[in-house]
Formats: C-alpha cells, structure tokens, sequence
C-alpha cells in the first residue's frame, strides 16, 4: 500500500493497473472532499485515452443490489460471507476489487454513471503525470504530426504542427475534409486542433473514416452516409488545384497561419 499522496485539490491513495499505466493502461484511487473514487482506462489503441470515473460506496452490494451475488462469488471465488465483509471494509482496497468484479460481469458504465472523458496523452500528465514520474511542465502539449486548422477572416487554413501545409480553404469542412485525406494518403492516426480566439479550442480524431469528438457543429460527426466523406473530399480537391494563384487575401492567410504552426511548435 502506497503512501497517500497530495495532488491539487485531491489525496491519491493508490494506483491500480501496470506500473507504467499511462502506456499499459491502469488507474488511480484519489479521495476529494470525503469521497473515494476509482478513475481507469485501458491501453490506448489511438492518440486518445478513453478515461472512466466511479465513485468507490461504502457499502459496495447495497449500491448494486441488482447484481447477483452468485454472479459475483464466481467472479472472485470468495464466499459469500467474505463478500459482505469485503463490501462494508474500512479498507478501500477491498471494496475496489468488489467493484472491479462488477465491472467484469456487467461492464464499466454499470459502476460509472457518466459518460468517459476523452482525454489526449498530455491531459493525461497534466492531471496524473506526477504520480507516473512524467513531468506536466516538460511534457508537449501537440505532437509534431497533429493538424491545426486555424479560422481567419478571409478563410480556415491548416496543416500539420510540424510538417506540410495544406493549404487554405473557404469553409471549415474543406479544411477538415482535405486533413482526412492527408491522413488517409499517409496512414496517420492524428489529432485535429481547432483554433479558437482564446487558444487551442477543440480537438478531433479522425478514425476508421469517419471523425470523433465534439466539434460543436462544426462539422457532423459519426456520418453514416459516405457520400458526405466523398462530397466533402472533392469541394477540398477543387480548393486546392494545383496551378491556381492564391488571392491576395489567400497569401495574407498563408503568411498567418504558418507563423501560428510554426509557434504552436514550440
């Protein structure tokens, strides 16, 4: 058992998974204002952690009376009396693996009443770096092959952090829509960031063909009809052909927006 340990306005009580949990996958046990709670999430196959909170109770088979305690005894191979004991336990530790059987015979929304934050590698150590010896003030915010789309007054333009440029574009969809092409042609599971007048604003991910996240309707997301993707993919086609002069407004924008990549860089 590890000594609790003060991190802002919490105490973490223990971690739970692999020792490199930010890599493998784990979670961290904190109490915050008498509660206790459990925050998990599995090894991310993405740039994005699917991160899970649940509160530990104090009494963890009255709160789910609905499972069966049968289901549970198979689960750990404890008898039942232990279980009672074990659900009622000054010792968190021991209503955690209560909970852990539940979430192996019903799933993790059954514990968690919210829906799972979506979380980058570098939200993840700035909220729980120091306790996986990663440092928050030296770890980058963006990895270099990550988009932004920056919005001006003549236009959106974008590009990669650190790489190529793709151009400037009329409409937000165009700029998104020539970003999923860019992905697409060179096999990248990158993030999209949203530039917004206060700073990074959003962020999606573009998966399987279609995008994730909340681009507050900014652009549909989870699209079923591929006729979408295909319009979308020739109005970015028809922005960018080759040979074509830019505007002057357009070389306004190009001038602008490589010098915000190029301090987003940094």
């Amino acid at each position: 058992m590890r000594r609790p340990t003060k991190l802002n306005d919490l105490t973490v009580l223990e971690l739970t998974g692999d020792d490199d949990a930010l890599t493998y996958g784990g979670g961290v046990v904190f109490r915050r204002e008498g509660d206790t709670y459990w925050q998990f999430w599995d090894r991310p196959t993405t740039k994005i952690y699917v991160v899970w909170t649940a509160q530990i109770p104090v009494n963890v088979l009255r709160a789910y009376k609905s499972v069966q305690r049968e289901d549970i005894v198979l689960q750990t191979g404890l008898p039942l009396d232990d279980l009672r004991s074990m659900s009622t336990s000054n010792r968190f530790q021991d209503r955690l693996k209560l909970l852990e059987a539940i979430v192996e015979l019903e799933g993790r929304s059954r514990i968690c009443p919210n829906e799972p934050e979506e979380l980058t590698k570098a939200e993840m150590v700035r909220r729980w770096g120091p306790m996986f010896h990663v440092d928050p003030e030296s770890f980058p915010l963006y990895d270099g092959d990550d988009y932004i789309i920056s919005e001006f007054e003549e236009g959106f333009a974008c590009g990669q952090i650190v790489g190529r440029f793709l151009g400037v574009y009329e409409t937000f969809e165009c700029c998104a829509a020539a970003i999923a092409e860019d992905m697409e042609a060179n096999s990248l599971g990158s993030l999209v960031y949203i530039e917004g007048d206060g700073g990074i604003a959003e962020k999606l991910e573009w998966s399987r063909g279609r995008w994730l996240g909340q681009p507050q309707n900014r652009i549909r997301i989870g699209f079923a009809k591929s006729t979408w993707r295909f319009r979308m993919r020739a109005h970015a086609r028809e922005a960018s052909k080759t040979g074509r002069k830019l505007t002057k407004p357009e070389r306004a924008v190009n001038r602008r927006v490589r010098g915000t990549i190029r301090k987003s860089r940094t």
